[in-house]
This record gives C-alpha cells, sequence and structure tokens, in this order.
C-alpha cells in the first residue's frame, strides 16, 4: 500500500478539419485539443513476492487543455488559442519487479479522465461558437525506477522484526 505522484509532458492530441462547400465564399476550419501535461496523485494497493508487486491505483488527476482553431474563408483567416486546467480520475494497474538494490522495472496502464472542456469563441457580428471535448486518455507507462529510499521492510515496519514478533507471541 501506498501513494504516487506523476507529472507527464505527454503532449497528445486530437484534432479535427472540415470545408464547407455550400459557403460562399467557400470557408475551411480546423480544431486542435493539445493536452500539453497532466499529473495525477494516486493511491496503490498490491500484493508482491519474490521481487515483484502487481497492484491496483487510482486517485486525482489534472492537466492543462489547449484549443487552437483556425478558419479561412475568401482569403481571409482567423485563429485563436485558448487554455483550460481540468481535474478529474484515474484508475489503472501495473506491475514491478525488483532489479537490485533500490532498481526496479515497472509496466503501467491508466486511465484517465479530466471531465469536459467547454470554450465559447465570440467574435462580434458573428454567432459564438462553442465547442465541448470530452478529454479521456489511456495510458500505458514502461521504465526503470530508482527508489532514494532504503528498501528493507525490517525498518519500514517494525512487526516484521523477528525479534518484535518473538515478543509479542
Amino acid at each position: 500500500m501506498g501513494v504516487e505522484g506523476a507529472f507527464d509532458w505527454s503532449n497528445p492530441k486530437g484534432s479535427i478539419n472540415t470545408q464547407c462547400a455550400v459557403c460562399v465564399p467557400p470557408a475551411t476550419a480546423s480544431l486542435e485539443h493539445d493536452i500539453d501535461w497532466f499529473g495525477t496523485a494516486r493511491a496503490r494497493i498490491g500484493y508482491g513476492a519474490d521481487g515483484w508487486l502487481a497492484y491496483a491505483t487510482g486517485g486525482y488527476a489534472f492537466g492543462r487543455v489547449a484549443l487552437k482553431g483556425t478558419a479561412t474563408a475568401g482569403g481571409v483567416s482567423a485563429s485563436l488559442s485558448q487554455n483550460a486546467t481540468p481535474s478529474g480520475w484515474t484508475i489503472g494497474g501495473g506491475t514491478e519487479l525488483a532489479l537490485g538494490p533500490n532498481w526496479s522495472a515497472k509496466l503501467e496502464y491508466l486511465y484517465v479522465d479530466l471531465g469536459t472542456v467547454n470554450n465559447t469563441v465570440m467574435v462580434t457580428g458573428v454567432a459564438s461558437l462553442t465547442d465541448s471535448a470530452r478529454i479521456q486518455m489511456n495510458v500505458v507507462r514502461a521504465g526503470v525506477q530508482l527508489s532514494l529510499l532504503e528498501h528493507d521492510p525490517e525498518k519500514w515496519i517494525p512487526i516484521f522484526r523477528e525479534d518484535h514478533a518473538q515478543r509479542t507471541c
């Protein structure tokens, strides 16, 4: 059982492009959502034996979502950008394998849901445009990590020490 925090600069994107063939003059538009960064603060609970750990994890998620858009009609173009910092939740699981003192390899999956981000663009003399996007991600991480804490269960939890068990029996 434990807690973990993570911060990522992965920059996943989603976009849509469209043309209006019946518009006079013809118009095109593009809209892109970028997740500039996201972070999580999670609880972990699992089972470990013989140098490996399998765990479930879940908790709070947050991130920065950037909206970028452009529109062109009759040689005139306009662009916009807006930012939001939504928060939501995450759940997942993973496994760790001990490689040596304080070193381990890790494979983890997270489902991250930052909720719905709404952006409204208002231009004088033109109807406002509202964009609504549900921000969800499937994240897979793999890596090697170094723990700065000493990995000696006898020093973490006194009840695992043999002399303590003998005194309490």
